[in-house]
C-alpha cells in the first residue's frame, strides 16, 4: 500500500492533490509536525505500507532528533519528501535526493514545480496564496479554502476540519463538493465583519508596531486581521487568553525582520507562542529583541 502524508493546511492539501495525480493508487492522510513522529513509527512498522510520500511537513523543532532517527530506520519506505520549511535540512544526509527542499519557495507545489513535477497553474497560485498571502494574491481556489478553513477553525471542530481536508482534495481532483465549499461563503461573512470591527481596537505600541487583544467569544479571521493591520503597521502583536493561558501571535510584513533568527523558530510569520507572566512585561521583552532589527524611525 502507498500512502501520501501531507500537512492539513491549504498548501498541504494542494500538495497532496499534486502527489495523488502522480501516484493515483496512494491513500492520503493529513498530519502536522508534532504528530509526525508517532505516525511514522506506526507506518514504518506496518508491513502493509510499502511506500510513503510526504509533503509540506517540516520537522518539529522541539523534537527533531527522534524524527530524523525514525526516518533513518524507515528511509527505504520513504520514497519522496517535499518541503519548504527551515529545519528540514537535517533530513538531507538521510534522504539525499529523495528530499526536495527549498526554504526560499513560497509553497510545496512551488518546490515541486522547480523540480520538474507538473503542477497546475491554478493549484500553484492557490498554494502560494495560502502560505504567503502578503506576496501572492488569492485566486478562486485559495479563497474557497480560506473561507471554509476560517469558519471551521473558529468553531474549533477537528472532525469538521478533517472532512474539509478530504472534501477539498476531492474538489481539486474530481471537481466534487463545490456546493459544500461554497456554503462556507455566507458563514464567513460574519467572521469577516467581526474581523474588520476589530481593526479600530488595535493600539499603537510604537510608530510601526500595533497590539490588539481578542476574545475567544468573537470569531475572527486572524489572517485577514494581520493583512489589514499591515496597511498601517510593520508588526502586529495579537494577544488572546485560551484556557487561562496567554498566547501571543506575532506577525510582520517587513522582510528584514527575521523571526526565525530572533526567536529561534522553525516556521515563519506570523507565529504563535504560549507565554507566562505579565503581558506588558512580555511585550517589552519582545520589543527589546525586535529593536535591533528595526530602523530608528520604526521603533
Amino acid at each position: 500500500m502507498c500512502l501520501i502524508i501531507a500537512h492539513g493546511d491549504g498548501d498541504g492539501v494542494i500538495s497532496a492533490a499534486v502527489l495523488k495525480t502522480i501516484y493515483p493508487e496512494a491513500m492520503v492522510t493529513f498530519s502536522k509536525p508534532q504528530h509526525l513522529l508517532r505516525l511514522l513509527e506506526e507506518l514504518g512498522d506496518n508491513p502493509e505500507i510499502t511506500k510513503i510520500y510526504i509533503a509540506d511537513i517540516g520537522l518539529d523543532r522541539h523534537n527533531s532528533r527522534p524524527i530524523v532517527e525514525c526516518v533513518q530506520r524507515h528511509k527505504d519506505k520513504i520514497k519522496l519528501w517535499v518541503d519548504h520549511h527551515h529545519g528540514s535540512e537535517k533530513l538531507i544526509p538521510v534522504l539525499k535526493d529523495k528530499l526536495l527542499l527549498d526554504v526560499n519557495q513560497p509553497s510545496c507545489p512551488a518546490v515541486m514545480a522547480i523540480n520538474g513535477i507538473k503542477v497546475l497553474p491554478k493549484w500553484l497560485e492557490a498554494a502560494n496564496a495560502c502560505d504567503r498571502p502578503l506576496d501572492y494574491p488569492d485566486n478562486s481556489i485559495s479563497l474557497l479554502w480560506n473561507q471554509a478553513f476560517r469558519v471551521i477553525i473558529s468553531l474549533q471542530a477537528p472532525k469538521e476540519l478533517r472532512k474539509l481536508q478530504y472534501n477539498f482534495l476531492e474538489f481539486l481532483l474530481h471537481h466534487k463538493h463545490a456546493k459544500y465549499l461554497a456554503n462556507f461563503r455566507s458563514r464567513y461573512e460574519l467572521i469577516a465583519k467581526n474581523t474588520l470591527a476589530t481593526l479600530p481596537t488595535i493600539q499603537d505600541v510604537s510608530q510601526k508596531i500595533g497590539f490588539v487583544k481578542i476574545t475567544r467569544q468573537t470569531k475572527i479571521d486572524k489572517r485577514l486581521l494581520f493583512l489589514e493591520a499591515y496597511k498601517k503597521y510593520e508588526i502586529l502583536i495579537l494577544w488572546e487568553m485560551v484556557n487561562g493561558k496567554h498566547f501571543l501571535t506575532l506577525g510582520t510584513k517587513n522582510q528584514k525582520i527575521d523571526f526565525l533568527k530572533i526567536f529561534s523558530l522553525s516556521s515563519g510569520s506570523p507565529f504563535r507562542v504560549r507565554l507566562k507572566g505579565n503581558v506588558d512585561v512580555l511585550i517589552e521583552i519582545i520589543l527589546q529583541q525586535l529593536n535591533p532589527w528595526l530602523d530608528p524611525d520604526e521603533r
